[in-house]
């Protein structure tokens, strides 16, 4: 009997041990977790200070440049206006004078009439935002205007632009602006938090979405957020109290992720000082825990066997698809269950594991698929026709655009089968295929271009093959006609010699006119050269009625030509297109 209760109080102690440790770590870990809260609220609320400082300082500063910028472009329009022979030398002073780094003058067509620069030539500069929306529309409507700050060739630049007062186009003017910074006197975000320091040794680092641009950590300013996260092995996980944990070499950092107008704050306190009170205590049960591990370590063995051979199998499909696929999804046709095996926020509906209804599938399809895509999505994805269609195909597969423009393949295969050889669970796997499908559809656009331009192309050769054909006739028919003559005349040479020249002249004429066409390399390409020579315009005339007599005695026609008040007659032309 004291054994009994020797062997009942050693497992009633350690139980008791257990407990109390555990209430005690739960109420100091709640302690620590409110005052991470507090000192996270605090720091947060200090960070958009400065940040909404920093914001309303560059703001002002560039309304104020950009003003003054269109300020003057409206009054070097009325200088224009007012002074009509206006030079290049003349705008090349009033940019240095005003202060502006070039000037653009642009016709109607949006064609340089007049620039001058400081730097290289301003058209290919601007040639992008010439071209834009918003240039143009200062063409159809005077009245308006467009300024704008940018970075452009790895420069920042103001720049404006405003309608002609004195013909129809646009002014353009641009200025050359520094990097803001501490040295010349600016307030700049990389120095808002600089060396700062923070309660329990936090660091705060401020991001645009591409890179840190403030922070307090100086090996972190300028780094990329692709590059962060792999410092921090990718990790982000948030709990239900909203505090974030970020793991890194060994360390554990908790923290608040925050967003405030275009840039994204993260404030971070490193483990040891967040949990220090916990730590201590945790240090105090460490004997304790070494007993309960002795004592259930058979237990635990056996629960993490299984728990192991579970991962092993889910790791399988995971290796298998995960590379391919951002979304795995289990699903269990004959009960409606929903599994989430890999989940990807970048594409899709927000998922939990419950029961698919109906209206959770419309929901998920509506919020996710775009509505010219939803009929063909639902019909693919409709769990009770699933097996039908899989005892005729080895896998489905769709793919879809989603409402946010991007593309998605969609693919269900068979997973499991029931004990009488029904299927009874799938895999749905999703991955993002936007890269490959506008590759297609680029090189479908491609294509049609080509067939448009080659159908151009054809259009075009066979107009002129028609044209020409008319052109080679009528020196054809002249050759015919002298010919014919030529023979019924054999006794008398002078008459023979004469239409011989005849023949020849037209003779001459076909083989130029042939020449052209065998030519067509160069009709194609647009490089038709045009001979310049000498010509007396009375010779092209005896030309043109020796080629195109006999054709008009053929009609029992008359020819007449005469020249009158002709000024010059010699020119120099292309002798062969002339007739």
């Amino acid at each position: 009997m004291k054994s009994k209760k020797r062997l009942s109080s050693c497992f009633f102690m350690p139980i008791v041990l257990i407990l109390l440790g555990i209430s005690c770590f739960c109420f100091i870990n709640a302690s620590d977790i409110a005052k991470l809260n507090d000192t996270l609220d605090e720091t947060i609320s200090f960070v958009k200070s400065c940040i909404n400082r920093y914001e309303i300082y560059n703001a002002n500063d560039r309304v104020k440049s950009l003003v003054r910028l269109l300020d003057k472009s409206e009054e070097l329009s009325r200088v224009l206006d007012a002074e009509h022979n206006f030079t290049a030398q003349d705008m090349d002073n009033y940019a240095k004078q005003q202060r502006l780094t070039g000037v653009l003058v642009l016709d109607e067509k949006l064609n340089v009439s007049i620039q001058t620069t400081q730097d290289y030539d301003a058209m290919s500069l601007w040639k992008k935002l010439i071209d834009s929306k918003y240039v143009r529309d200062i063409l159809e409507s005077p009245s308006k205007t467009y300024m704008t700050r940018l970075r452009n060739e790895g420069n920042i630049y103001d720049f404006a632009a405003v309608a002609r007062q004195d013909a129809s186009g646009v002014l353009i003017t641009y200025a050359k602006k520094e990097e803001v910074n501490e040295k010349n006197g600016d307030l700049a975000m990389e120095t808002v938090f600089a060396d700062f320091p923070f309660k329990m040794d936090g660091s705060v680092v401020i991001s645009d979405g591409t890179k840190v641009v403030s922070t307090n950590e100086s090996k972190l300013l300028g780094l990329s957020i692709e590059k962060c996260n792999e410092m921090y092995q990718n990790t982000f996980h948030e709990s239900k109290d909203h505090i974030v944990r970020l793991d890194s070499a060994g360390s554990s950092w908790y923290g608040r992720k925050e967003k405030i107008r275009d840039y994204d704050i993260y404030v971070f306190f490193p483990a040891m000082q967040v949990f220090t009170m916990r730590n201590v205590v945790c240090l105090s049960y460490i004997l304790i825990a070494i007993v309960i591990f002795t004592l259930f370590r058979t237990v635990r063995i056996h629960m993490e066997q299984e728990s192991i051979m579970r991962e092993q199998k889910r790791l399988q499909i995971i290796n298998a698809l995960g590379q391919a696929y951002s979304i795995i999804l289990l699903i269990n046709i004959k009960k409606n269950m929903l599994e989430v095996i890999k989940f990807s926020d970048g594409v899709g509906h927000n998922l939990r594991k419950e029961d698919l209804s109906n209206a959770f599938q419309k929901e998920y399809i509506e919020n996710m698929i775009a509505p010219s895509f939803q009929k063909n999505y639902i019909a693919f994805s409709d769990i009770s026709t699933m097996e039908s269609r899989l005892k005729e195909h080895d896998s489905l597969s769709c793919i879809s655009q989603t409402i946010k423009g991007a593309w998605i393949r969609s693919m269900i295969v068979p997973q499991k089968y029931d004990e009488k050889g029904n299927l009874s669970t799938v895999l749905l796997a999703i991955s993002d295929v936007t890269e490959e499908k506008e590759h297609e559809l680029e090189q479908d656009r491609i294509l049609r271009n080509a067939l448009s331009s080659a159908e151009h192309a054809n259009r075009a050769k066979t107009a002129f093959l028609n044209n020409m054909s008319h052109d080679i006739r009528t020196p054809m028919n002249a050759i015919i006609g002298f010919t014919s003559l030529a023979a019924e005349h054999l006794d008398d040479r002078e008459i023979i010699r004469n239409y011989l020249e005849k023949i020849s002249k037209s003779g001459k004429h076909l083989l130029s006119l042939i020449n052209d066409v065998l030519d067509m390399s160069r009709i194609e390409s647009g490089s038709v050269k045009i001979e310049k020579t000498n010509v007396h315009l009375p010779d092209v005339l005896e030309d043109l009625k020796t080629i195109i007599l006999e054709s008009v005695h053929a009609k029992q026609q008359k020819l007449l030509i005469k020249m009158q008040e002709v000024v010059h007659k010699d020119i120099i032309t292309d002798k062969l297109r002339l007739k």
